[in-house]
Protein backbone atom coordinates (compact mmCIF):
# COMPACT_ATOMS: atom_id res chain seq x y z
CA UNK A 1 0.00 0.00 0.00
CA UNK A 2 3.04 2.50 0.89
CA UNK A 3 4.54 1.39 -2.51
CA UNK A 4 1.41 2.30 -4.59
CA UNK A 5 1.20 5.97 -2.67
CA UNK A 6 4.83 6.46 -3.68
CA UNK A 7 3.87 5.88 -7.27
CA UNK A 8 0.68 7.85 -6.96
CA UNK A 9 2.52 10.82 -5.71
CA UNK A 10 5.55 10.79 -8.61
CA UNK A 11 2.85 10.77 -11.44
CA UNK A 12 1.53 14.12 -9.97
CA UNK A 13 4.96 15.55 -10.08
CA UNK A 14 6.12 17.51 -7.19
CA UNK A 15 3.76 18.96 -4.85
CA UNK A 16 5.98 22.15 -3.55
CA UNK A 17 9.01 22.33 -1.25
CA UNK A 18 9.88 23.66 2.02
CA UNK A 19 12.79 26.05 2.57
CA UNK A 20 14.39 25.17 6.18
CA UNK A 21 16.34 27.41 8.09
CA UNK A 22 18.61 26.80 11.17
CA UNK A 23 19.37 29.15 13.97
CA UNK A 24 21.36 29.10 17.20
CA UNK A 25 22.72 31.17 19.45
CA UNK A 26 26.50 30.28 20.71
CA UNK A 27 27.52 31.16 24.06
CA UNK A 28 31.21 31.90 25.54
CA UNK A 29 30.39 29.85 28.55
CA UNK A 30 27.09 27.73 29.27
CA UNK A 31 28.28 27.93 33.15
CA UNK A 32 31.17 29.40 34.69
CA UNK A 33 33.24 28.54 37.88
CA UNK A 34 32.63 30.30 40.63
CA UNK A 35 35.90 32.14 41.19
CA UNK A 36 36.41 33.03 37.18
CA UNK A 37 39.58 32.25 35.61
CA UNK A 38 41.53 32.59 39.28
CA UNK A 39 42.60 29.48 41.25
CA UNK A 40 40.67 28.29 43.98
CA UNK A 41 42.16 27.29 47.14
CA UNK A 42 41.20 24.80 49.33
CA UNK A 43 43.03 25.17 52.57
CA UNK A 44 44.17 21.64 54.37
CA UNK A 45 43.96 20.15 57.72
CA UNK A 46 46.94 20.70 59.95
CA UNK A 47 48.66 17.50 61.05
CA UNK A 48 51.81 16.49 63.40
CA UNK A 49 54.28 13.72 62.01
CA UNK A 50 52.80 11.47 64.71
CA UNK A 51 49.29 11.59 63.33
CA UNK A 52 50.36 10.06 60.49
CA UNK A 53 52.52 7.53 61.49
CA UNK A 54 49.30 6.40 64.13
CA UNK A 55 46.64 6.45 60.87
CA UNK A 56 48.71 7.08 57.65
CA UNK A 57 46.46 9.64 56.29
CA UNK A 58 44.07 12.20 56.92
CA UNK A 59 39.94 12.48 57.35
CA UNK A 60 38.49 13.74 54.17
CA UNK A 61 38.48 17.80 53.98
CA UNK A 62 35.28 18.38 52.05
CA UNK A 63 35.38 21.53 49.42
CA UNK A 64 32.82 22.61 46.83
CA UNK A 65 33.27 22.85 43.53
CA UNK A 66 30.85 26.29 42.45
CA UNK A 67 28.84 27.02 39.00
CA UNK A 68 27.77 30.12 38.29
CA UNK A 69 25.53 31.92 35.62
CA UNK A 70 24.35 29.28 34.32
CA UNK A 71 22.41 29.05 31.16
CA UNK A 72 18.63 27.55 30.49
CA UNK A 73 19.98 24.90 28.44
CA UNK A 74 21.79 23.31 31.66
CA UNK A 75 18.67 23.01 33.60
CA UNK A 76 18.25 19.73 34.53
CA UNK A 77 21.63 18.44 32.74
CA UNK A 78 24.10 16.11 34.65
CA UNK A 79 27.67 18.17 35.43
CA UNK A 80 30.12 15.70 34.14
CA UNK A 81 34.04 17.27 35.97
CA UNK A 82 36.98 15.72 35.25
CA UNK A 83 40.04 16.52 37.20
CA UNK A 84 43.87 15.82 35.98
CA UNK A 85 47.20 16.83 36.69
CA UNK A 86 50.38 16.01 35.31
CA UNK A 87 52.17 15.41 38.61
CA UNK A 88 50.69 12.33 40.07
CA UNK A 89 51.86 9.27 42.03
CA UNK A 90 50.49 5.88 41.99
CA UNK A 91 50.36 4.25 45.31
CA UNK A 92 49.03 0.35 45.76
CA UNK A 93 47.21 0.34 42.33
CA UNK A 94 45.62 4.33 42.37
CA UNK A 95 46.34 7.07 41.17
CA UNK A 96 46.88 10.20 43.68
CA UNK A 97 48.15 14.07 42.72
CA UNK A 98 51.83 13.77 43.99
CA UNK A 99 52.94 16.90 46.36
CA UNK A 100 55.37 19.76 46.12
CA UNK A 101 57.69 20.25 49.15
CA UNK A 102 59.64 17.11 50.68
CA UNK A 103 57.18 15.51 53.09
CA UNK A 104 56.70 12.19 51.71
CA UNK A 105 52.52 13.22 51.36
CA UNK A 106 49.98 12.23 48.37
CA UNK A 107 47.17 13.59 48.01
CA UNK A 108 43.62 11.51 47.28
CA UNK A 109 40.02 13.37 45.84
CA UNK A 110 36.79 11.95 46.43
CA UNK A 111 33.67 12.62 44.46
CA UNK A 112 30.15 14.03 46.97
CA UNK A 113 29.60 10.18 47.87
CA UNK A 114 33.09 9.78 49.47
CA UNK A 115 34.02 7.38 46.69
CA UNK A 116 37.67 8.07 45.26
CA UNK A 117 38.38 9.84 42.03
CA UNK A 118 40.16 8.17 39.14
CA UNK A 119 42.06 11.10 37.74
CA UNK A 120 41.62 11.81 34.31
CA UNK A 121 38.32 10.19 34.34
CA UNK A 122 34.55 11.59 34.53
CA UNK A 123 32.94 12.18 37.81
CA UNK A 124 29.02 12.87 37.48
CA UNK A 125 28.84 15.90 40.07
CA UNK A 126 24.99 16.29 40.04
CA UNK A 127 22.40 18.11 38.31
CA UNK A 128 22.08 21.92 37.47
CA UNK A 129 19.14 23.08 39.22
CA UNK A 130 19.92 26.88 39.51
CA UNK A 131 20.14 28.81 35.93
CA UNK A 132 20.43 32.93 35.13
CA UNK A 133 22.12 36.07 36.09
CA UNK A 134 23.82 35.18 40.13
CA UNK A 135 22.83 31.03 39.98
CA UNK A 136 25.03 29.31 42.07
CA UNK A 137 25.34 25.32 41.66
CA UNK A 138 27.49 23.68 44.48
CA UNK A 139 28.93 20.61 44.35
CA UNK A 140 30.89 18.57 46.98
CA UNK A 141 34.11 16.69 46.83
CA UNK A 142 37.08 15.87 49.32
CA UNK A 143 40.68 15.94 49.60
CA UNK A 144 43.05 14.00 51.95
CA UNK A 145 46.47 13.39 52.34
CA UNK A 146 48.13 10.06 52.59
CA UNK A 147 51.49 8.98 54.20
CA UNK A 148 53.43 7.30 50.99
CA UNK A 149 56.89 6.96 53.19
CA UNK A 150 58.55 8.17 56.48
CA UNK A 151 56.80 11.62 57.02
CA UNK A 152 58.83 14.40 57.30
CA UNK A 153 57.77 18.22 58.97
CA UNK A 154 57.49 21.28 55.81
CA UNK A 155 54.57 22.57 53.49
CA UNK A 156 53.11 20.87 50.66
CA UNK A 157 50.64 21.57 47.77
CA UNK A 158 49.46 20.34 44.69
CA UNK A 159 47.42 21.11 42.10
CA UNK A 160 44.69 19.43 39.78
CA UNK A 161 42.63 21.10 36.76
CA UNK A 162 39.51 21.02 36.27
CA UNK A 163 36.99 20.57 32.55
CA UNK A 164 33.30 20.57 32.78
CA UNK A 165 30.91 19.37 30.84
CA UNK A 166 27.23 18.10 30.52
CA UNK A 167 25.48 15.20 29.76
Amino acid sequence: MALSALFSIGECGAAGSLELKFSGTLNEKICSFEQGDQSQEVPLQLQSIKYFENYGRTAVNPFLVSLTNCSAATLAKMVQLTFSSTNIQVVEGETLLATEGDTDLVLGLTDGNGQAIKLGEVVPAGQIVSIGDGSVNRFQFGVYARAVGKVKAGSYSSTVMIEMAFE
